[in-house]
């Protein structure tokens, strides 16, 4: 076994598991390229299974000859494997030297943290545009750094969804930083991480539900508890994710309608018309809001085994989702709000503040660090999750 990766039969198996797996795997990371390792990881290739093999020194094979390496090496790509020799397997459990990045919203944010403990944050000047002043707080924040005695070792950044010029900024940063330090990068869902920039502050808080203002008469929401996104790193559940499947983005009166059910005690007292629509303009014959029932730990069904990159929902049906996916919401359970305060106008839900929420964007990615849930930089895409009045325009035209 190696440090970080004990075998517990499930997530990291001995070759006692891979003789007799209870089920075939869609994916699998094979460390070692000797005789036994390269067997099992022909076997599952040959099975359809996504194969990728590990060995620390410069070939495969190695006991083997260099012209039998060799050959095995190019028979073994051409059947599919991917192959990384001269590797490390590195101990997630390990805390590492983060750089988060947060520039979804309108004031965009930085923060280094080691593990769960946060050393610095600093918030972007509202005054400025995120272009011109993130570079400048980067340079000031890596500046005590470059001595190499304590090095950046993993980057963060929030891939949406928000504005669309802020996330082309900070995931571009982010991709080009992991590039040049020869870093991993973390992607995390920004709904999320500003709910638990939330919980952080806020230790009364259990239940946030968070709403952003998505322009044209549209709503990027969803609803969080603590032990969904801050559960012990310890004992995360397999199938966590920092890309919680309960973040959608609604209409105006789909918010509206699903605020007035989200809690008896917290319901809106008004309900005339207001900038995010009428309330009596959601057809509750089609529209459930209550009960509000999807489990938040499951992984999106189209989604890749541990990818941090999400299917573009733009490419699916309708870019408009249910309210009734949100997440469940139990009888008598105290919701707080978070996030813009134009969407909870009309609401009487109380409205909780955060220090910054690139410290949401850390904790979570020291999570999803310690689960092995890192992704390729050049691979990173923002999540728009929505067309930008340009392409729906297009879509109209073309319509």
């Amino acid at each position: 076994e190696l440090p970080g990766l004990e075998a517990d039969g499930k997530q990291v198996w001995t070759y006692k598991e891979a003789m007799v797996p209870e089920k075939m795997p869609k994916s699998i990371l094979v460390i070692g390229s000797g005789a036994i390792g390269i067997e099992f990881a022909s076997f599952y290739r040959s099975m359809g299974a996504d194969v990728t093999v590990v060995e620390v020194m410069d070939r495969i094979l190695p006991v083997e000859d260099e012209e039998i390496s060799a050959l095995a090496y190019k028979a073994f790509e051409k059947q599919g494997m991917k192959i990384m020799t001269d590797a490390n397997a590195a101990d997630h459990r390990t805390p590492k030297l983060q750089l988060a990045i947060e520039t979804t919203g309108r004031c965009g944010s930085i923060a280094i943290l080691r593990g769960q403990e946060v050393l610095q944050a600093t918030n972007l000047p509202e005054t400025t545009r995120t272009a011109a002043s993130l570079a400048v707080y980067l340079d000031d924040i890596l500046s005590r750094h470059r001595d190499g005695s304590r090095p950046i070792e993993l980057v963060s950044v929030a891939d949406g969804p928000g504005s669309f010029t802020g996330l082309r900024i900070g995931v571009t940063t982010a991709k080009s930083l992991c590039y040049a330090l020869k870093v991993p990068l973390v992607a995390v869902d920004s709904l999320a991480a500003v709910a638990t920039a939330v919980f952080h502050d806020n230790i009364e808080a259990q239940s946030v539900c968070v709403g952003l203002d998505a322009y044209r008469q549209q709503v990027f929401a969803g609803c969080f508890r603590r032990t969904e996104l801050l559960g012990s790193p310890d004992r995360l559940p397999p199938n966590w994710t920092p890309h919680p499947p309960q973040v959608k983005v609604l209409s105006a009166s789909q918010w509206n309608a699903f605020l007035s059910g989200l809690g008896q005690s917290n319901a809106p007292s008004d309900r005339s018309p207001d900038r995010f629509g009428s309330l009596s303009g959601f057809d509750s014959a089609n529209q459930s809001v209550s009960p509000i029932g999807e489990s938040p730990l499951r992984s999106s069904p189209n989604s890749l085994p541990g990818s941090l990159n999400p299917p573009n929902p733009l490419n699916q049906p309708s870019s408009l989702n249910q309210p009734s996916s949100l997440n469940p919401v139990s009888v008598g359970e105290q919701w707080f709000a978070a996030g813009d305060e134009k969407p909870f106008q009309q609401s009487r839900l109380t409205m909780l503040s955060r220090k910054c929420d690139a410290i949401g964007v850390g904790l979570l990615a020291a999570r999803a660090y310690r689960l092995g849930l890192s992704t390729d930089p050049l691979a990173l895409i923002p999540r728009y999750l929505k067309p930008s009045a340009a392409e729906e325009k297009a879509q109209q035209d073309q319509g």
